[in-house]
């Protein structure tokens, strides 16, 4: 395999009680909801000393690295396409031709 799981990022997500949940289909409407939330969050971590909050989580984003070209993808491509490196392990003989890597060999 050519890529590498590491952490590209991280950040904290805080779970807030569903009574403040509120479906909408649009998503400004959400947001703007969200930023009201995160406000009181912020107000009442300041004012307190406890922080009686549902949960809070670090959250963790992976991507995949290339050991040869240290390239970062989101998910794990089963196909490299990042340098010709990776697609010359990952490919078979017939794929390399087909790609334009390699010559046909005459039978």
């Amino acid at each position: 395999m050519t890529t590498k799981k590491i952490v590209t990022d991280a950040h904290i997500e805080i779970e807030i009680n569903e009574r403040y949940w509120w479906n909408t289909k649009d998503p400004e409407q959400r947001a703007k909801r969200l930023e009201n939330e995160a406000n009181d969050i912020k107000d009442f971590i300041r004012d307190h000393k406890s922080m009686d909050i549902n949960d809070v989580y670090v959250v963790r984003e992976y991507g995949y690295k290339c050991e040869y070209c240290n390239d970062i993808e989101k998910d794990e491509n089963k196909h490299p396409e990042c340098c010709e490196a990776a697609i010359r392990e990952w490919a078979t003989l017939a794929q390399l031709v087909e790609f334009g890597y390699e010559e046909e060999t005459p039978a």
